[in-house]
């Protein structure tokens, strides 16, 4: 599956589904806000949202943000997947 990061638009996709993010910057603390998925009907249980999540994750660890779930589906994957949180 190939994910796309369209940063502009603040945003991962894939195959009919999306995970959006917001960034800030308090201070000295880079903090990536996770706000929203979605994925179409049609591509409901395949593992895409749980693909975005964790690519969005690895985003944010790798650039020094700190992770802020506000969206449900991410704070329910990271209970599932602590170590990627």
């Amino acid at each position: 599956m190939e994910i796309q990061h369209i940063p502009e638009k603040g945003v991962f996709e894939a195959q009919g589904a999306f995970l959006k993010y917001e960034l800030r910057e308090n201070g000295q603390e880079k903090e990536m806000l996770f706000t929203h998925t979605f994925t179409a009907p049609e591509h409901r249980g395949k593992g895409i949202a749980a693909a975005l999540v964790k690519e969005g994750l690895a985003y944010a660890k790798a650039n020094g943000y700190k992770i802020v779930p506000v969206c449900p589906y991410v704070v329910s994957y990271l209970e599932r997947h602590p170590q990627e949180g």
